[in-house]
């Protein structure tokens, strides 16, 4: 089974059980919210023709379902150092 199939069916089942916890910002997300958004962003980042998507962001709440997102839109996600900056990360 795929990674994000295999969230599906536990977001689908545990609906508004905790799922993630981002202490960056002491937010919390439900399985329910999590697959709510990681679609969303599943189907904006399948409008994008390349096969790689970057993602530059803190460890978060908000990276974690980016990530999730360009998997569901069949794409790689390409994980860029934040903390570097962009000066360093575009050598």
């Amino acid at each position: 089974m795929i990674l994000h199939h295999e969230f599906i069916r536990q977001a689908k089942s545990l609906g508004d059980k905790l799922a993630i916890i981002d202490r960056t910002t002491e937010r919390r997300v439900t399985y329910s919210k999590a697959l709510i958004a990681s679609l969303i962003l599943a189907k904006r980042f399948k409008r994008i023709n390349d096969g790689f998507i970057g993602i530059m962001i803190p460890t978060s709440a908000g990276s974690m379902l980016a990530t999730l997102g360009v998997v569901m839109a069949g794409k790689v996600p390409v994980m860029i150092n934040y903390s570097t900056g962009a000066a360093e990360n575009s050598e």
